[in-house]
C-alpha cells in the first residue's frame, strides 16, 4: 500500500512491532540493529527516527510491497517486448501503460495544500534546531541552466544557524537555488538511490511505486517545486564554492509539518539500511539488465563487502566468451560501471548464496578466466575514482580438463614454511604480512603448493572476520600486485 507520508509508515512499523520508542539518545546504544526505533527526547525539537529501512521487510513495505523480489515482477512485466495475445491481453496492456502515465504525471500530482508548509520561518531562519549536526541521505533538489529541476541524494552538514555545507554535485553552481528535503513518503526517500538517467527525475520512480504522483507544491522563497508531504525542508541558495570540494548554501527558509520526525539513516558500507536499500535497488534493475544483456539470470549485489566491490551475476552460458561479454556489460551499465569485481557463474548456480558461489571458482584457472581493467570504482569519499578491476569467469568449460580438488592442507606444514599468521578461508590463504615480504612468502609457498590462492594483508586486520577480509582485498586490490603462476593460482598483496 503507497503512503502519504514518513508518519503513515511509521504507524505501520509500529503496529507490526517493528518500531521501539526510547526516550533520550543514549539509549539506542543498546538495542538490537534489527529494530527501527523512535527517540523522543526532551532536549531536542524534533524526535528522531532510525533504522527504518534495517530489515528486508521493512525496506519491502516502504515501497509499498511485500517482497523486494516484486520490484523485478512488476517492472519486468511492464517491459516485456512481446506483443499481448488476443484483445483481452493487448486492454489489459493498455490499462497497466495508462495506469503507469497517470501514477508518473508529476502535473497531476501539483498542490496548492503543502503539509510540510504548516510551520515555516523566513525572517530568520535556525537550522541549528535540528536533533543532529549532519542530514543524512537528504533529497536536495537544485534547477539546472535551463530551468528544469533535478534531485539527488546527499549529505548534509550544518555549520551554523543560516549555512550548510554539502558535497560539490555537477550542474549545482552558486547563487541557483537549492531546497534540502527530509524524510516523506519511504518510496520518494528512496528513489534516489535508484541508478536512473540523469534525464529521468527520480520523483517519476517514486510515483509509479505509489501508483499516484509525488505531490509537489511552490516552495517559500525559491523557484522550486517541492514535495508537499516531506518532513522538513530547508531553502537556500548556493553562496559559494570551496577549494575541499564543498559548497556552502544560504539558508533562506526552513519549514516543516505538524508533529514532523527527524529520519537519521546510516549509510555505512556494511550497514543493515545500506544492504537493504540496495538489495531493492538491485531487484528493480535486473529488468533493465536483462533487456541490454538477455543471457543474464540473477545479480546479486553484495554490499557486506563493500558498496560495488562484488557483483555476482548468473547467466544461461551459450558459447565460450560469453562470460566475458556479460563482464564488460556491467561495466557498461550506470553505477554498474562502478563495480570491482564482477563474477559470472552458470544459471543453475544461485547467486544470492555465496558459499555456492565459492564452490565454483574451485575450477577457475585465472591463467584463461580472469580479466583485469582500469576504470571508475566506488570510493566513499571521490567523485570519480579510478583503479583496478576484475571479471571472473566462474562457469564451466566442458572441453577443459577439470582441475581436481586440492589435497587436505596439513596446518602443521603451512606453519612450517612461513612464521607469519595465517588463516585458510575458502579456497584462500589469508596470511599476515607487507610489502616487503609479500614476494618471499608467495614463492615460499608456492614452492610446495603450486595451486593455493594466497592474500597477504597488513597485521591491523582480523584473520577471523571473513567478511572484513574479503572487504578490504576487493576494495583494494591492484593489479600490479597481483601474480598468477603457471598452476593458474593467484596472489594478491
Amino acid at each position: 500500500m503507497p503512503y502519504r507520508n514518513l508518519d503513515e509508515f511509521l504507524i505501520r512499523l509500529e503496529q507490526d512491532g517493528e518500531l521501539i520508542h526510547r526516550e533520550n539518545l543514549s539509549q539506542s546504544d543498546s538495542l538490537p540493529h534489527t529494530n527501527a526505533l523512535w527517540i523522543e527526547d526532551e532536549n531536542t525539537h524534533f524526535p528522531v527516527v532510525l533504522n527504518i529501512f534495517g530489515t528486508h521487510k521493512r525496506m519491502a513495505w516502504a515501497l509499498g510491497l511485500d517482497e523486494l523480489e516484486t520490484l523485478n515482477v512488476r517492472l519486468s512485466k511492464l517491459l516485456d517486448l512481446k506483443l499481448p495475445n488476443g484483445i483481452g491481453g493487448m486492454m489489459s496492456r493498455a490499462g497497466e501503460l495508462f495506469t503507469l502515465f497517470r501514477s508518473i504525471d508529476i502535473a497531476r500530482g501539483k498542490t496548492q495544500h503543502a503539509p510540510v508548509q504548516q510551520h515555516h520561518e523566513t525572517d530568520a531562519p535556525d537550522a541549528t534546531i535540528f536533533p543532529y549536526r549532519t542530514i543524512t541521505m537528504a533529497q536536495v533538489i537544485s534547477k539546472k541552466s535551463d530551468g528544469s529541476q533535478f534531485m539527488f541524494l546527499s549529505d548534509v552538514e550544518i555549520v551554523d544557524a543560516k549555512t550548510l555545507r554539502l558535497p560539490h554535485h555537477d550542474g549545482v553552481l552558486v547563487d541557483l537555488p537549492v531546497a534540502v528535503v527530509i524524510g516523506g513518503d519511504p518510496s520518494a526517500m528512496w528513489c534516489g538511490f535508484a541508478p536512473l538517467p540523469a534525464a529521468v527525475d527520480p520523483y517519476l520512480l517514486a510515483g509509479w511505486l505509489r501508483g499516484k504522483p509525488v505531490p509537489m507544491a511552490n516552495a517559500l522563497t525559491q523557484p522550486l517545486r517541492l514535495p508537499a508531504d516531506a518532513e522538513i525542508i530547508i531553502e537556500g541558495i548556493i553562496s559559494a564554492q570551496e577549494t575541499d570540494g564543498m559548497m556552502a548554501l544560504t539558508v533562506t527558509a526552513i519549514s516543516h509539518r505538524d508533529g514532523a520526525v527527524f529520519p537519521v539513516m546510516c549509510m555505512d558500507e556494511d550497514s543493515a539500511e545500506t544492504i537493504w536499500i540496495y538489495k531493492a535497488v538491485e531487484r528493480l534493475f535486473m529488468p533493465l539488465l536483462k533487456i541490454v544483456l538477455d543471457e543474464v539470470v540473477d545479480m546479486n549485489l553484495l554490499t557486506e563487502f563493500g558498496l560495488y566491490n562484488l557483483v555476482l551475476v548468473s547467466m544461461n552460458k551459450q558459447h565460450e566468451g560469453q562470460a566475458q561479454k556479460v563482464i564488460h556489460g556491467i561495466w557498461g551499465m550506470g553505477k554498474l560501471a562502478l563495480a570491482r569485481c564482477v563474477i559470472v557463474v552458470d544459471a543453475d548456480v544461485d547467486v544470492q548464496d555465496m558459499s555456492a558461489v565459492v564452490q565454483t571458482l574451485v575450477q577457475v584457472d585465472f591463467r584463461r578466466d580472469m580479466m583485469m581493467s582500469y576504470g571508475l570504482v566506488h570510493h566513499p569519499h571521490q567523485r570519480h575514482a579510478l583503479g583496478s578491476k576484475m571479471g571472473i569467469d566462474a562457469t564451466r568449460k566442458p572441453d577443459r580438463q577439470q582441475t581436481q580438488p586440492n589435497a587436505p592442507i596439513d596446518p602443521q606444514h603451512i606453519s612450517a614454511l612461513i612464521e607469519q599468521n595465517w588463516r585458510l578461508v575458502h579456497t584462500v590463504l589469508v596470511v599476515h604480512g607487507d610489502a616487503s615480504i609479500a614476494q618471499a612468502i608467495i614463492k615460499t609457498i608456492w614452492g610446495a603448493m603450486p595451486t593455493l590462492h594466497i592474500a597477504i594483508v597488513s597485521d591491523t586486520h582480523d584473520l577471523d572476520d571473513h567478511t572484513a577480509l574479503l572487504r578490504h582485498i576487493l576494495s583494494n586490490f591492484d593489479a600490479q600486485r597481483t601474480k598468477i603462476n603457471d598452476s593458474g593460482a593467484m596472489a594478491l598483496w
